[in-house]
């Protein structure tokens, strides 16, 4: 089994931790060693049975290879951690895909991503590293999710679409077929992009517009 830390103990971390649980029914892969913050206050707390071992140091201190798993839902936090712990040379990132996901054998997923519980990724489609495609999310045929891109739960991206690095998509929100979404751009919860969104900002409605 390989050794693996959680970056992140709150609600994310706890679901990744079930993940991890469900991937080891199904065959024995992850020796789970402790979730990792960066506020000192919480270290050699317990969560969910397991213990906060520290920070950052703490995985730069750990002598055997180690995998690390970033249960971040922001997309430029979690590009920042796995920037900083790829530097640490007995790190991997884990990519961890829930047994529930329906997923073709053409699909190609970068390391450090993370598929939740009941997503559905179809045919022929790319997804970027470090990415965090949360519970019940969509992604359609021959689409492109950039690095370190954010699907929250039950949002949608129909086929041909491209989310560049580091978008987020709130929850229940739905991109068009074809469309494509510039990178650093947020999507409002329930929101739908039926257009090209070319200007980074936080976009919300339906159709959705840039806030001012």
């Amino acid at each position: 089994m390989k050794d693996i830390v959680i970056y992140g103990a709150g609600g994310l971390g706890r679901e990744v931790l079930w993940m991890i649980k469900n991937i080891n029914k199904q065959k024995n892969t992850w020796n789970v060693l402790g979730f990792i913050v960066d506020y000192k206050e919480s270290w050699g707390e317990e969560v969910a049975g397991f213990k906060v071992l520290g920070g950052s140091q703490w995985i730069e201190d750990y002598n055997k290879e180690l995998f690390v798993t970033c249960a971040i839902g922001k997309s430029s936090v979690r590009k920042l951690i796995y920037e900083k712990v790829s530097q640490i040379e007995h790190v991997h990132l884990a990519t961890l895909i829930d047994p529930t996901v329906r997923v073709d054998e053409s699909v190609q997923v970068g390391e450090g991503s993370i598929i939740c519980y009941n997503s559905i990724i179809t045919v022929d489609i790319n997804i970027g590293k470090g990415v965090l495609l949360n519970t019940g999310a969509s992604v359609g045929h021959d689409a492109s999710i950039g690095d370190y891109c954010t699907m929250f739960t039950n949002s949608m991206a129909a086929g041909n679409t491209l989310l560049e690095e580091g978008c987020e998509i709130g929850s229940g929100a739905f991109i068009l077929q074809g469309i494509k979404v510039c990178s650093g751009t947020v999507v409002a919860p329930v929101s739908s992009v039926l257009n090209n969104i070319t200007e980074t900002g936080t976009y919300v409605g339906n159709p959705a517009r840039r806030m001012r």
